[in-house]
């Protein structure tokens, strides 16, 4: 069973069929990393991509893999480019697919620009569903698109917009969007189609009486097979709901007891499945230099009843074990007992259903990423800006291929 979890994204840059993205040479002698002046022409261009150019991980914003060899990724639209003073600004880089068969080690793109995206770091642009030269996505403007032909024509699908958010389980692609319905007011929709191409079946109202803030950036889709899925909306009335008969009903789950004192209010934190009744819900309270409060909730009955799985709080040491405090957390389960949790400095492993944290890993650079899990054991993170990380085991992860050089979508050295 393929699992589909929530994505954050920040995007990245490099070096890609000879053609450098702010590439330049970096000064030690005074004890610190200097951009010359070659990166500051460079970042005033966009990154071009061509189709059949090798690209580095940390270049994509999205990957998803269908096989333990075979992915397809979409190159972000946006990366850094970091020249100082001041840091760094984003430019644009063109979007197409590309993919990889020998388990993300190498990408080469493949196809034409993918249409109605811009250069903006978020929303991100996702891969939704591959199947065979099939792949669906969604843009960074909130249009679904798909390709028959991998990647040499795209066709914009008729599906409410703009699309939040979709995933595949169990042969069926989900989608969740957001039409305007008053004001600045959004209701969450969901629509399904069984792959690779069947007709797009509207499901019942997630939420009938709720709609969200447009600009609200927490409403969430997980789903766990082709008949189970929940929907996480945040905001002034925040709500999670969930179905198990292929969204002919839906029904409201309660949010945990402590939620809104443990929690950042409006938000409602990840929430992640595992199997159709494990689910997980992260949240954290406010952030105060780089960490915050967080509070893990479980559920195994669907999202009926919830316990305190594990929790940190800031105001004193934390125990061994606890959750890991840096901010930018982004939550995946492989299994009712196998979990990761990636921040902006870390990696940390769960192998006790999240009672039990263990830091695994250090990413130095600094980026949120994303998970694409394939199955109890074999799954991979994608940090756009940084690079791409594989575990065959769980509990073991390795970096495919090389970071970025320094000034190139990192904080430098």
């Amino acid at each position: 069973m393929r699992l589909r979890i929530a994505i954050v994204l920040i995007m990245g840059c490099g070096v890609v069929a000879g053609w450098a993205c702010g590439r330049a040479a970096v000064d030690r002698a005074a004890g610190s990393a200097h951009i010359t002046r070659p990166a500051a022409r460079y970042c005033d261009q966009p990154a071009r991509l061509a189709a059949g150019a090798g690209v580095a991980a940390w270049r994509l914003g999205s990957v998803e893999f269908t096989s333990a060899r075979s992915g397809v990724a979409l190159t972000a639209p946006a990366i850094p480019c970091i020249v100082p003073p001041g840091g760094g600004t984003f430019i644009g880089q063109t979007v197409r697919l590309a993919v990889s068969d020998d388990g993300g080690l190498h990408w080469v793109t493949t196809g034409s620009v993918l249409p109605d995206t811009t250069s903006s770091a978020y929303p991100p642009v996702q891969v939704a569903a591959v199947a065979g030269p099939d792949v669906w996505v969604v843009s960074d403007t909130g249009v679904m698109l798909q390709t028959r032909d991998d990647g040499t024509t795209w066709a914009r699908l008729r599906v409410p917009a703009p699309v939040v958010a979709a995933a595949s389980a169990g042969g069926w692609l989900w989608v969740l969007s957001c039409p305007a319905v008053s004001g600045s007011a959004c209701r969450p929709l969901v629509e399904r189609m069984r792959l690779p191409g069947g007709p797009w079946t509207r499901t019942g109202l997630v939420t009938p009486d709720l709609a969200t803030p447009l600009a609200q950036q927490g409403t969430q889709l997980v789903v766990s097979s082709g008949r189970a899925a929940a929907v996480a909306v945040s905001g002034p009335h925040p709500t999670l709901a969930g179905t198990t008969d292929g969204g002919t009903h839906w029904s409201t789950r309660p949010l945990p007891a402590g939620w809104s004192r443990l929690c950042e209010p409006d938000y409602i934190g990840s929430l992640v499945t595992a199997e159709p009744d494990d689910w997980w819900l992260l949240c954290g309270g406010e952030p105060a230099a780089g960490s915050s409060a967080k509070a893990l909730f479980r559920s195994t009955d669907g999202g009926r009843t919830w316990t305190v799985a594990s929790s940190l709080a800031l105001s004193g040491p934390a125990r061994p074990g606890s959750l890991p405090g840096e901010d930018g957390a982004t939550i995946a389960a492989a299994s009712p007992d196998l979990l990761w949790i990636a921040t902006l400095n870390s990696l940390s492993v769960s192998t006790d259903g999240g009672a039990f944290w263990s830091m695994i890993q250090v990413n130095p650079l600094g980026y949120p990423g994303q998970f694409d899990v394939l199955s109890g054991t074999a799954a991979w993170l994608l940090a756009p800006g940084a690079g791409l990380w594989q575990t065959t085991n769980g509990t073991t992860w390795q970096e495919l291929g090389s970071s970025p050089p320094p000034g190139h979508g990192g904080p430098g050295p």
